[in-house]
């Protein structure tokens, strides 16, 4: 479906600069600006996590990721992948195929084996993500479903997690990639009401990784977020090939960074399994999404609108401003990018520090177009000339 150009031209030079990723560097009267962090915040999604407090998953020290998961006492810590693929493959709810990942603990089992939960990195209506230290040391992200009270004598998980939770785990289960979150474990205890999914940690995000970069006078930062930016492609491209998913909620709360800069993508929470068929329904954080998703009832194709996501987290990485609070006409800068899309793009990317070659551009503008059948591919993007340059500087 075509999104026509519908909008008054308007005078790039007057692009807002209020869409800004970082709180601390206006007052907090202003109220264009207070509007903008309440948008940024805004998603449509009950397990939503905040900026501040997201799934920070993953070891801090080198070759930590092997230590924590031989730590973990399960002899599959969540599934073989090639299991859940056959099971989600046929007419099945995903609550009837959780009898090969999650497990049954007895009472008190979280606290005994992960200990205490240190600290909250999250909470949502649908539950919440705290950070755990066992009595080795090791952290872990564990995130917190709500589920129906089971009995001592329960045999069918079926019953007691929802489709949308399991579907969660499920996906989060059957994808093995070092730049994905890994799920460690998941279970259940008696006499609880909570389904437990623990998860690696890592201690920041691609948010705050940025706003840490703009706040210093380090300069052009072009090299370390053209390797993110990179990694995170190389990703999606697993994600959309391989595990066939759809992740739907890539922002920069949802890439994580591990302690060596490398990208681990999180919160699966909104994914899809692909299998050819277009999907409805409003899901991800405002500023990411693509605008064909606001349109009710539309079908629409979530491989596209993880690439629309892709190009906007590229405008916030390299300028740490979002270049509109949302992808509708109401949105005076996005009013101006349908006006204009190249002045708009131009304008936006000239006022960084960071070097961007032009094949970036080109490459940004083709994933932001308001055709979603226009948009590139996954695979035509890592056909693209510039991420062929960001593959011959950063790949293996």
């Amino acid at each position: 479906m075509m999104f026509e150009n519908s909008f008054s031209s308007n005078n790039i030079n007057h692009v807002s600069p209020t869409v800004t990723l970082y709180e601390e560097r206006r007052p907090s009267s202003d109220r264009l600006f207070q509007k903008a962090l309440n948008s940024m915040k805004t998603i449509f999604k009950s397990d939503f996590l905040p900026k501040k407090s997201k799934f920070a998953h993953g070891n801090s020290k080198k070759g930590g990721k092997s230590s924590v998961r031989e730590s973990i006492e399960y002899s599959q810590p969540c599934s073989n992948s090639k299991t859940v693929n056959q099971q989600t493959s046929i007419n099945a709810s995903p609550a009837s195929v959780l009898k090969n990942i999650v497990q049954i603990r007895p009472e008190g089992y979280l606290v005994g084996r992960f200990g205490r939960p240190v600290r909250s990195l999250g909470s949502g209506a649908d539950g919440s993500v705290d950070m755990h230290i066992d009595a080795s040391g090791n952290k872990y992200a564990i995130k917190t479903f709500k589920s129906i009270k089971i009995s001592s004598n329960a045999t069918s998980l079926g019953d007691v997690i929802d489709n949308r939770t399991a579907n969660e785990i499920l996906i989060n289960s059957r994808i093995d990639h070092p730049n994905v979150v890994r799920a460690l474990a998941c279970f259940v205890e008696l006499g609880s009401n909570s389904v437990h999914l623990v998860m690696e940690y890592c201690e920041r995000d691609l948010f705050s990784l940025v706003m840490d970069l703009s706040d210093s006078s380090s300069g052009d930062n072009s090299f370390l977020l053209n390797r993110l930016f990179y990694q995170l492609i190389s990703t999606i491209q697993f994600l959309h090939n391989t595990a066939r998913i759809a992740h739907r909620d890539i922002k920069l709360d949802n890439v994580l960074i591990d302690s060596e800069n490398n990208v681990k993508l999180a919160d699966f929470g909104c994914s899809v399994v692909l299998n050819g068929s277009t999907v409805t329904g409003l899901c991800g954080s405002d500023p990411y999404i693509g605008p064909e998703v606001f349109v009710q009832g539309l079908q629409y194709d979530p491989t596209k609108v993880d690439i629309w996501s892709l190009a906007v987290v590229y405008l916030a990485m390299v300028s740490g401003r979002f270049p509109w609070e949302i992808s509708q006409s109401r949105d005076k800068n996005f009013n101006y990018f349908c006006s204009s899309p190249v002045k708009f793009i131009d304008f936006w990317l000239e006022s960084t520090q960071t070097f961007i070659p032009d094949s970036a551009k080109d490459l940004i503008l083709s994933m932001l177009s308001l055709d979603p059948s226009a948009r590139p591919s996954i695979d035509e993007v890592t056909a693209h000339p510039f991420f062929q340059y960001l593959d011959a500087t950063y790949g293996q």
